[in-house]
């Protein structure tokens, strides 16, 4: 039996009923709220609802697939990230892969 989420557009107010397998959970780096997103079929745009609490449990629970964004790598990473290479020699640093 396929769990039917029901909702309405917050765009086109058009009144949905969506399989689990049509949206996914866009989760915060602890898991503890998020976004529901789906693409409305009436207005055509991909639409995203907040979740949190009891009402995201029962969501991952009823099979919505999820995820957590992982966060970009910025220019100081780089940076700090070529500083530690250039502090090592070729063979510390095949040494520490190797393991």
């Amino acid at each position: 039996m396929a769990v039917i989420i029901k909702l309405d557009c917050g765009r086109c107010r058009t009144y949905l009923e969506l399989e689990a397998g049509d949206t996914v959970l866009e989760l915060n780096q602890k898991g503890t709220v998020g976004k529901l997103i789906f693409h409305c079929p009436v207005c055509n745009e991909r639409r995203e609802r907040p979740v949190e609490g009891l009402h995201l449990s029962a969501l991952i629970a009823a099979g919505v697939g999820y995820f957590t964004p992982r966060p970009l790598i910025c220019e100081g990473d780089v940076d700090q990230f070529v500083f530690q290479l250039d502090r090592r020699t070729d063979s510390e640093i095949w040494e520490e892969l190797e393991q």
